[in-house]
């Protein structure tokens, strides 16, 4: 796991869908520090009938973006809209 860059928050619509989805989201963070994006956060559902049954290490590369820019830095907690680092 990386480090989470800064102390940013999770947008409220990106909460809101993730809590009317529900299950358990990694939390991937932008460290490519040459990208004007540098700290954007991305989510990805994991577990049981998921594509990833863990997170992986980076973001999987998708047609909006590269992956490897986006590191894994933790969990969301759907009930406090917070997230957490591994413990």
């Amino acid at each position: 796991m990386t480090k989470i860059i800064g102390d940013p928050e999770i947008p409220s619509v990106s909460l809101d869908r993730m809590r009317g989805l529900g299950g358990d989201w990694a939390v991937y963070q932008n460290h490519d520090v040459g990208h004007r994006n540098l700290g954007h956060l991305s989510f990805i559902k994991y577990g049981p009938g998921c594509t990833h049954r863990v997170p992986p290490n980076q973001h999987p590369d998708t047609p909006k973006m590269f992956g490897w820019r986006y590191l894994f830095v933790g969990y969301v907690d759907l009930h406090e809209g917070k997230i957490h680092s591994p413990q």
